[in-house]
């Protein structure tokens, strides 16, 4: 024991770039324990005197890695953190589906749906269907439990919490600044939390909507009375009567995110006026990352820096593009009265587009001020996009089937082959 413990004594680890000697309790040579294994106070500082020669040696290298990221465009770049805490604030038809998959597969995180009700609100229809998401969370137990309770954090050093079909982003505030006070437990282990949701163009939101979210969006009760619950939006009598209800999804995005703003879950008994814009406005500049749809790649980078994950491959998911697509081949008439009718209640929803510019403005100030700027975040969104592409064609290669798994299939007058797999 003697020999074994000269030997530990003697021996440095290798910590970030920085050979650190430590001194762990069964490095102390036998004499010194056997004249203080009485005292139990001495015992008991031994491992903590450890910890802190730990954390001082690693600082130095944490803030090289920190540097040498600053200056990469590699993705990612810094390793997974020892205590985080991301909040997904799910705006829906905002991209949400394909961010929630990309979250979710985050290996050393752990995934949960949120709700800022008091008491405890019942799950959303989105929950239901998640096995991963299935236990909702309390923000204001975790808020309290992360600032107050240290085993709670050894327990959840890595959290993401996704805030769906509404909340109260006031309440959520109000957690992270008790959050980041110097004397929360979350602060003195310099966790770090990051707010996050997206804006999209109003007219794609309109034409989004339009095509997927009628079963439990602003026309519910037309479209029970059209068509049959399970029926959607391609059905023939529905199509003709959309000009004359149209005009009720003007400024839908606002309404939308006026539910995490403690207004009514039911979109149609959102009232809007100016002081609702100036407070929606406000709670964007709160955020700490602002996505915008259709520049995923941005939104994918500035997450892997600000919660250090690990894993930046990512695909679209939830996207109804090729159902619409489908949907115009067969009445191509459609499409020219969709965009027709959209457009101009996009050009009638002023708050939608000051909401949206704003959002914009929002998103260039918070690149502007990472490391790099626009510059790096360029770079990045290429790497990305190398990465993804060439992770795509691997997937494809891989899931081709050998020629006598290929099966014939019928399409329009002639005969093509199948992969069965990729249809599938």
């Amino acid at each position: 024991r003697t020999r074994r413990a000269r030997q530990d004594a003697g021996r440095s680890r290798e910590v970030g770039g920085t050979a650190c000697s430590l001194l762990v309790t069964r490095s102390v040579p036998l004499p010194i324990m056997a004249r203080y294994k009485r005292c139990m106070l001495c015992r008991a500082c031994l491992p903590v005197l450890a910890a802190v020669g730990l954390v001082a040696c690693m600082g130095p290298a944490a803030a090289r890695a920190a540097a040498d990221c600053a200056a990469s465009c590699e993705v990612p770049c810094l390793p997974l953190p020892a205590c985080a805490l991301g909040i997904f604030v799910h705006i829906q038809k905002t991209g949400g589906t394909t961010t929630r998959f990309f979250l979710q597969k985050q290996p050393g995180y752990e995934y949960r749906a949120m709700s800022t009700a008091r008491p405890l609100a019942s799950q959303p229809p989105a929950v239901q269907h998640d096995p991963m998401r299935r236990q909702v969370v309390r923000w204001e137990e975790v808020a309290r439990a992360a600032s107050r309770d240290a085993s709670w954090l050894e327990r959840h050093p890595r959290l993401i919490l996704e805030l769906h079909a509404g909340g109260q982003l006031g309440w959520l505030a109000a957690g992270i600044d008790r959050l980041r006070r110097n004397d929360s437990e979350f602060a003195r282990r310099a966790c770090r939390a990051v707010v996050f949701a997206s804006a999209r163009n109003p007219l794609s939101y309109l034409l989004s909507n339009l095509h997927d979210s009628f079963r439990h969006s602003f026309f519910r009760k037309e479209f029970l009375a059209l068509a049959a619950p399970e029926s959607e939006y391609p059905q023939p009598a529905w199509h003709p009567l959309l000009p004359s209800f149209a005009w009720r999804l003007k400024d839908s995005q606002l309404k939308t995110f006026a539910r995490f703003l403690g207004r009514p879950r039911w979109t149609s008994a959102v009232r809007v006026h100016q002081a609702l814009v100036d407070e929606a406005l406000a709670a964007l500049d709160r955020l700490d990352i602002v996505g915008i749809t259709g520049r995923g790649d941005e939104l994918v980078a500035q997450l892997v820096d600000a919660l250090g994950l690990q894993d930046p491959l990512y695909e679209i998911r939830g996207a109804t593009s090729d159902r619409i697509a489908r949907l115009h081949a067969r009445q191509p008439e459609w499409k020219e009265a969709e965009e027709r009718e959209m457009a101009a209640v996009a050009r009638n929803s002023t708050a939608d587009q000051a909401l949206y510019a704003h959002a914009l403005r929002a998103a260039e100030r918070r690149i502007a001020q990472r490391p790099g700027g626009r510059e790096r975040l360029a770079c990045q969104v290429a790497t990305l996009r190398r990465v993804n592409s060439a992770s795509r064609r691997d997937s494809t290669r891989a899931s081709r089937p050998a020629s006598s798994q290929k099966r014939y299939g019928r399409y329009g007058n002639g005969r093509v082959r199948v992969n069965l797999a990729t249809r599938a």
